[in-house]
């Protein structure tokens, strides 16, 4: 991805311009607060079905110790699109995004592999 395109990008998920390091003009990473920004995105995207009360799949994505817990599938679900049912395109939407970079940034979890046909 271009500077000027992660920009863009940039201004559209987080509201504001990057930060770039100093001496490399590559941007620096961007800190995400899991109650401001992360916990938002669950409770509107996610825990509806993944509850603390009801769990689907046995799966409870209802505070940030479950989220850590469940990180790899949930990272993984959003990034080959399974996550949220009947919505493929969540990990290329702002709270997708905000998600995934949360994890990325928490976890250091491997690119989901795409199975073999």
């Amino acid at each position: 991805m271009t500077l000027c395109r992660w920009m863009a990008v940039s201004m559209l998920v987080f509201g504001s311009m990057p930060v770039l390091a100093e001496d490399t003009g590559v941007p620096a990473e961007i800190e995400i607060d899991y109650e401001l920004d992360v916990l938002p995105v669950l409770e509107t995207n996610c825990t509806g079905c993944h509850n603390a009360a009801f769990p689907a799949a046995g799966i409870s994505l209802a505070s940030q110790e479950d989220v850590i817990a469940n990180a790899e599938l949930a990272y993984n679900a959003i990034s080959t699109g399974r996550m949220p049912l009947g919505n493929p395109t969540f990990g290329e939407s702002e709270g997708g995004m905000i998600l995934s970079e949360w994890l990325a940034q928490q976890f250091e979890i491997p690119e989901p592999v795409e199975p073999t046909p």
